[in-house]
């Protein structure tokens, strides 16, 4: 049995709680087709707000929190990409959205792939932003700098030891207490962009990390995202 609240969260758009066999995080703006939106690890949905104001006059954007990382509930065990596509049909399925533009940023990107190469007949368009043309790297430092360096030994004890190993390490992937001005300042010059509303509230709204968000990153690291591509059969477009 899925229940479906909503409330009023601000004059462009709703929060809706969905629950299921997951709990999901969802602000909707927009009228029209159905637009669904998965943000980059570690940031909410609402890391899609500038996509879901310019598109609010032609599609109702849902702009998902990913599983375990924010507001709605995870994965208890590393996931596959047949389990990330199940997420989001899940949610498809409760909201009665037969077919929906997908767009996905880095983490939600594979999301997005995963879905579309299991489900396409659920997919019109699939947009992709910074995903799906290379694979993750096995030494992520670009993502955790020289923290990286430890992350096969972790993927080799999230393997062997599961939950508690998780639980343990997401402390270390915290963003720490940083004022916000800073930690926006830091982020746009790491990525040369200008400062704009939209990355202050995707900034202040950063979630915090736990040992089920673990769950979904190390599933992100073994994805074939390669293989992935090779079986997608939808409109798509890359940036």
């Amino acid at each position: 049995m899925i229940i479906l609240s909503t409330a009023c969260l601000r004059k462009t758009g709703q929060r809706t709680m969905v629950d299921g066999e997951f709990e999901y995080y969802v602000e909707r703006i927009g009228k029209g087709e159905s637009l669904v939106f998965l943000p980059a690890g570690g940031f909410p949905g609402n890391e899609g707000m500038n996509i879901a104001h310019q598109l609010q006059e032609h599609y109702e954007t849902h702009m998902l929190d990913l599983p375990g990382m924010g507001r709605g509930s995870g994965f208890e065990e590393r996931v596959s990409s047949i389990d990330m596509a199940d997420w989001i049909k899940n949610y498809l399925d409760a909201r009665e959205i037969k077919q929906a533009v997908v767009v996905g940023h880095s983490l939600g990107g594979a999301m997005a792939l995963s879905f579309a190469v299991h489900y396409p007949e659920r997919v019109d368009k699939l947009v992709l932003l910074d995903q799906g043309h290379k694979p993750f790297p096995r030494v992520p430092v670009s993502e955790f700098g020289p923290f990286a360096i430890a992350f096969p030994l972790m993927n080799v004890m999230v393997r062997t030891i599961g939950k508690p190993f998780t639980e343990r390490m997401a402390s270390f992937f915290s963003s720490g207490d940083r004022e916000l001005e800073d930690q926006v300042d830091a982020f746009c010059k790491a990525v040369s962009i200008e400062e704009s509303e939209y990355v202050r509230l995707a900034i202040k709204d950063q979630v915090s990390m736990s040992g089920d968000s673990l769950n979904l990153m190390f599933g992100f690291y073994h994805l074939n995202q390669k293989r992935l591509w090779k079986q997608l059969h939808v409109p798509t477009y890359l940036a």
